[in-house]
């Protein structure tokens, strides 16, 4: 870590494509999510995670903590199919963190990890509280 108020995120388990044993393949990416209650500075922390569509699945959360900042990174896994066509509806479930200690003031990162913004809840700013910053909720993946 380079510093206290900046967390780095794992990179997703197959960054790359990979065939299976039965002809698909399979991708995890990283993803959006936004806090259900946007004012909750408490040790568990709702969230709605982007998931895709018909081909994706939820994948994983990864939580890192620090003094400062708390970062939630979220991933889905893709899995397509030679001979299968994939929907492209925006899925969506809602998952519960549990941090170590309350939120509190500490900076909430990690927000918008998809290149593709999947909720218009989720911009650029520095935090993914939307309390701190303003009625929106933002907040960008901090590497």
């Amino acid at each position: 870590m380079s510093n206290s108020s900046s967390i780095e995120v794992a990179p997703p388990q197959l960054q790359e494509r990979q065939a299976q044993p039965n002809g698909s393949f399979v991708t995890i990416e990283p993803t959006d999510w936004y806090p259900v209650d946007p004012a909750n500075t408490d040790s568990e922390i709702a969230i709605t995670v982007a998931v895709g569509g018909g081909c994706d699945r939820f994948e994983r959360l990864d939580v890192m903590e620090t003094g400062t900042a708390v970062g939630i990174y979220a991933f889905y896994r893709e899995t397509t199919r030679p001979d299968e066509a994939c929907t492209e509806e925006l899925n969506v479930e809602q998952k519960t963190v549990t941090l170590s200690a309350p939120l509190g003031v500490r900076t909430l990162q990690g927000c918008n990890g998809s290149p593709v913004a999947y909720f218009d809840e989720v911009s650029n700013s520095p935090d993914c509280h939307p309390h701190r910053d303003g009625p929106s909720l933002q907040g960008p993946a901090i590497p």
